[in-house]
């Protein structure tokens, strides 16, 4: 089988507006959460997010498509460049076609769609702009980065909540896998700082209400925990086949051994409270990766700080790492 290896990251993040500042930033314990800045928060119990704070667009693309697309297609090709900076790789018409693009958004651009129709609700049909859906299509984080790096490779958008940046890169490395490209860009963007959102986010009940707190709000797994802060930015990762990586002298990060996706065919937006899908998902990619619960060092959880998360998913780690987490 091919082998797959990372190459390239790029990060932008409440607390870093690239990787090496996120990470010194994560290790020291900062924390990206305070009261919304983004928009009037009004009389909301729920008024505090991690935003990115000093992004500039114009950075990374013209002004003139920065106004054209939302923020999460920004931040997606911000974290694309840098990642293609990162792996010192270059697109060019030699190369292209050989290049994929597989970002990924859970919301797109709502933020765009919510304004498009507040705007004709005051104004009329006349005064909505012609960019709104191009804006707001979740597809665009990939079509934008396409357009902007000049990849010509497969180009996909996952939406799957949560879920969709790991999609993009479990997908990403099968793309590579099955001959497609010899190098993906993969990862995920989001940004849905709106009344819209915030709101609804908050009508369905797992927003945390310590906003006296921000910064200490979100508490996975401890017994006060309230629910998780709402937050903005992107990732991305340039995968790439081991015979391609070589060829180049590309330095390698870490290796991908695989991933499995299942799903728990229960709620629209509750997990099985047993972990049995979350469960499956981690035995199969052990089973892909060749891999025993002993060669397992750390989890990134997901993590929500709600109660109904918290007991899945620390049931579904307790399943197939039963014997890693007792030694």
């Amino acid at each position: 089988m091919t082998r797959v290896y990372i190459t390239g990251m790029g990060a932008l993040t409440p607390i870093g507006n690239d990787v090496s500042t996120f990470w010194q930033n994560l290790l020291a314990g900062k924390s990206g959460a305070g009261h919304i800045t983004g928009f009037d928060t009004q009389d909301m119990p729920h008024n505090i997010a991690c935003e990115v704070k000093g992004f500039d667009a114009t950075k990374y693309m013209d002004r003139k498509t920065a106004r054209r697309v939302h923020r999460s297609s920004q931040f997606a090709v911000a974290v694309a460049r840098q990642a293609l900076d990162d792996a010192r790789f270059t697109i060019d018409d030699n190369n292209a076609e050989r290049v994929g693009v597989l970002m990924a958004t859970g919301g797109g651009g709502i933020p765009e769609i919510e304004a498009g129709a507040l705007e004709v609700v005051r104004k009329g049909w006349r005064s909505v702009g012609p960019f709104v859906v191009p804006s707001a299509m979740a597809n665009a984080v990939s079509c934008i980065i396409s357009i902007e790096v000049g990849a010509k490779g497969p180009v996909m958008t996952s939406t799957a909540a949560c879920a969709s940046g790991h999609y993009s890169v479990i997908e990403g490395y099968h793309y590579l896998q099955r001959g497609e490209a010899d190098v993906i860009i993969a990862g995920g963007a989001e940004s849905l700082m709106s009344m819209l959102t915030m709101a609804a986010f908050g009508r369905m009940g797992p927003l945390s209400t310590r906003t006296d707190d921000p910064e200490h709000a979100c508490r996975p797994f401890s017994v006060d925990r309230d629910g998780f802060v709402a937050g903005e930015g992107a990732a991305a990762l340039i995968l790439e086949t081991e015979e391609h990586a070589h060829a180049r002298g590309a330095k390698l990060y870490a290796e991908v051994l695989g991933g499995k996706l299942t799903g728990d065919a229960f709620h629209i937006t509750a997990p099985d409270p047993n972990g049995g899908g979350a469960a499956r998902a981690l035995s199969g990619a052990l089973q892909m990766a060749k891999l025993k619960p002993e060669d397992i060092d750390i989890v990134m959880a997901h993590g929500t700080g709600t109660v109904l998360n918290d007991i899945s998913e620390t049931l579904a780690l307790k399943r197939p790492l039963a014997r890693r987490l007792i030694t």
